[in-house]
C-alpha cells in the first residue's frame, strides 16, 4: 500500500484543528485524500479546512465533541454517505492536566479519560465496525510514550495513553483477518498546544516544560512518519528515536527507568506550590 491509494478517499481526523491532528490532515490532504477536520472548536476547524481547500485539496470541517458518542457515530454515518467508505480514521483529540496526583481532582481525571480514552475509544468502535463491514480502512490512534512508560505529574494523561494502547492493539490483532489495518502511535514531546495550553495544578506548564530534559518536535514530522507507517501497515510507531530507548529501557533495564523517572519527578516537585487553603 502506498499514500497514492489514499487520493480520493475519505479521511476523518479528530482533533484535525490544531497540533498532531491538524498536521496529519494537512499530509493527508497533500497525499490526495478528501479530509473531514473534526474538533471541538468548529470556528477553528472550518479554518483549517478552508486553508486546506484554499490550497486546492479536498476538505470539510465539523464540530465534535469525541465524548459524545452519538456525534461520533453521525459523523461516520455522514461521511460513509458523502463518499461511499471511510479509508482512514484518525483519533488525536485529546488533552492534559498536569499536576502531583494528590492535588488533582476526581473531575481532572474524569474530564482527561473522558476525552483521550472514552473519546478514542467511541471514534475507534465506529470506524472499526464500518472497517470491518466494507472490508478494508485504516484506523489511527494517537497514544502516546506515557502509554508506554510511567511518569510523575501527569497521572489521568499517562493512565489514558495506556488504555489507548491496549485498545488499539487489540484492535490491530483481531482485525489484521478482517481487512482492517491498525496503526498505535507513540510519540514523544511534540510542539502542540498540549504543552502550553493544558491545565496545570498548583505547577505552570511553563516551568515544567523547563524541566523536560528530552527535545520537542515538530508535529509536521511526526505527521509525514505516521503516513509512512501506515503505508507499509506498521503496527506501532514510536517517535522520534529517544522513544525507542525509553520502551527498551522499560523491559530491559527498569530499575535504571524507574530511577531516572523518580529524579525528574523530585525535579518537578520542587516547582510545585501549595495548596491553597480552603
Amino acid at each position: 500500500m502506498t499514500t497514492s491509494s489514499w487520493r480520493g478517499r475519505a479521511a476523518v481526523i479528530t482533533g484535525g484543528a490544531s497540533g498532531i491532528g491538524l498536521a496529519l490532515a494537512t499530509a493527508l490532504a497533500k497525499c490526495g485524500a478528501h479530509v473531514i477536520v473534526a474538533d471541538l472548536n468548529a470556528e477553528r476547524a472550518e479554518r483549517a479546512a478552508a486553508s486546506l481547500r484554499a490550497l486546492g485539496h479536498g476538505a470539510d470541517a465539523r464540530a465534535l465533541d469525541v465524548r459524545d458518542q452519538g456525534a461520533v457515530q453521525a459523523l461516520l454515518d455522514e461521511t460513509v454517505a458523502a463518499h461511499g467508505t471511510v479509508a482512514i480514521w484518525a483519533n488525536c483529540a485529546g488533552l492534559a492536566i498536569a499536576g502531583e496526583a494528590r492535588d488533582l481532582s476526581l473531575a481532572d481525571w474524569q474530564l482527561v479519560l473522558d476525552v483521550n480514552l472514552r473519546g478514542t475509544l467511541h471514534g475507534s468502535l465506529a470506524a472499526y465496525q464500518q472497517m470491518v463491514r466494507q472490508g478494508h480502512g485504516h484506523l489511527i490512534n494517537i497514544a502516546s510514550t506515557y502509554g508506554l512508560i510511567p511518569g510523575g505529574f501527569n497521572a489521568p494523561y499517562i493512565t489514558s495513553k495506556f488504555g489507548v494502547v491496549g485498545l488499539t492493539e487489540s484492535l490491530r490483532v483481531e482485525g489484521a483477518d478482517l481487512g482492517v489495518k491498525v496503526l498505535c502511535v507513540c510519540p514523544g514531546f511534540i510542539r502542540t498546544p498540549i504543552l502550553t495550553d493544558s491545565k496545570a495544578v498548583n505547577v505552570s506548564m511553563g516551568e515544567l516544560m523547563a524541566k523536560n530534559p528530552l527535545p520537542v518536535a515538530s508535529p509536521e514530522g511526526l505527521a509525514a512518519a505516521i503516513l509512512k507507517a501506515a503505508a507499509r501497515d506498521q503496527g506501532m510507531l514510536l517517535w522520534p528515536d529517544y522513544v525507542h530507548w525509553l520502551h527498551r529501557l522499560r523491559y530491559h533495564a527498569p530499575g535504571v527507568l524507574f530511577r531516572y523517572l523518580v529524579r525528574h519527578t523530585r525535579q518537578f516537585r520542587s516547582l510545585r506550590r501549595a495548596p491553597e487553603a480552603p
